[in-house]
């Protein structure tokens, strides 16, 4: 026999619908939950009033959602049998601290002259308790989207160093349009909650599909961290793949800069390099600044930037300072910087200078072919010429001339 809409005026009451409150508490309307499911085309599924007074005289109470409560079975004693008024729907048991309700007939989406559980809520309460020592809960007929066929969720990380866990669905139903995901981190010492989307809003009897996405900050701390999402209806959960490690670089990057015994000379190009063997994971990338202008940045995962400063250096280049950042998360903490300072001279007569200060460099060797560079593929930009990583960049020298490391 279905449910119907069945007159029990002899047995209406009022109650508000509170989820949970006082010591009773339904079993199955608790945590991540917040319905009673019932999988559709199933029967006699369960629920069960806890934590029972055995000296109180309980009742079981069935009703239109956020409406009217009818009294729907008395369990006035512990291990005692219970007057169920819907015994062929709907049946009720007490035990010693707890009782259970038994859906008899199978639950079905709503539709045609078929009756449901749908639109409904039941509760337990104390007789003459009021609403303090009362626990109601909607029902919900379902149909959950099973894993991994009706239901995958995979993890992603953009540059911009955020996390994005996204779920197809193909298959689901809530009579109560409960269509959402429930996003979880876990490093293997905690799990946090960070994020909650829907992925259908039809409010209909079909079954419905579609797509749930949370985007977040990527963790900076080390550890690896897993991926899971609650899928409803069914709260179920299901871990979104890859795993995300996280580690930041431990080294500085190395900045090379070629100089004349650590000086730059006037009317010479600038040419440096910037490397690193640890770009973190998730990799980042280099960078290099002169102040606060960016003059070159690598792609993500490689370990290597050159470039060349095309004006000729001058006096006004002195004390400059160049920086090899390795950019790493979105955090400027989470950064590692190697600077530059430009030491700029001149020659004066047999000697190279900067400012009153005799330079000891042994010129009796042309420097005016001294830098060389040999590139296969260059970019212009600005100022700049970028110089491809992948085809690399020789340096031939002459006299003292010698690449100044700064590690």
């Amino acid at each position: 026999m279905w449910i119907s809409f069945i007159s029990w005026s002899s047995y209406v009451v009022i109650l508000s619908v509170i989820p949970l409150s006082g010591g009773l508490r339904l079993a199955g309307c608790s945590g991540d939950n917040d319905a009673i499911e019932l999988i559709e085309h199933q029967s006699r599924q369960k629920t069960v009033c806890e934590n029972i007074d055995q000296n109180e005289q309980l009742q079981w109470l069935f009703g239109i959602h956020n409406g009217a409560f009818g009294v729907l079975s008395n369990c006035s004693r512990p291990n005692q049998p219970c007057d169920n008024r819907l015994a062929a729907t709907m049946q009720a048991t007490r035990g010693s601290t707890t009782s259970t309700l038994t859906f008899v007939s199978a639950a079905t989406r709503p539709g045609g002259n078929t009756a449901t559980y749908s639109g409904f809520d039941v509760g337990c309460r104390y007789v003459g308790g009021g609403s303090s020592n009362t626990s109601t809960c909607p029902v919900d007929t379902v149909y959950p989207p099973s894993p991994p066929s009706e239901v995958s969720c995979n993890v992603s990380i953009d540059t911009r160093w955020n996390v994005t866990v996204s779920c197809d669905i193909s298959k689901a139903y809530s009579s109560l349009n409960r269509y959402r995901c429930a996003f979880r981190q876990d490093n293997s010492s905690e799990e946090t909650r960070v994020g909650e989307s829907r992925y259908s809003s039809a409010a209909s009897t079909n079954y419905t599909s579609g797509t749930c996405t949370s985007t977040f900050p990527m963790p900076t701390s080390r550890g690896v961290y897993n991926y899971s999402v609650i899928v409803y209806p069914g709260v179920r959960r299901v871990s979104a793949s890859p795993h995300v490690l996280v580690e930041p670089p431990d080294t500085s990057p190395a900045f090379h800069c070629y100089t004349l015994n650590g000086y730059v000379p006037k009317s010479t190009t600038l040419v440096c390099t910037c490397n690193s063997p640890d770009l973190g994971q998730p990799e980042g990338r280099l960078q290099v600044y002169h102040g606060d202008t960016l003059l070159v940045s690598g792609n993500y995962g490689d370990g290597r930037v050159a470039f060349e400063e095309s004006h000729h250096a001058s006096s006004a280049d002195n004390e400059t300072v160049f920086t090899c950042v390795l950019d790493w998360a979105t955090a400027d903490d989470g950064d590692r910087r190697t600077f530059f300072t430009v030491k700029a001279a001149w020659e004066n007569g047999s000697m190279w200078t900067t400012d009153a200060t005799v330079v000891p460099v042994d010129v009796s060797t042309p420097e005016d072919d001294g830098w060389k560079i040999g590139v296969g593929v260059g970019v212009g930009l600005g100022v700049l010429v970028l110089i491809a990583i992948a085809v690399g960049v020789s340096f031939m020298h002459r006299g003292k001339i010698r690449p100044a490391s700064v590690v």
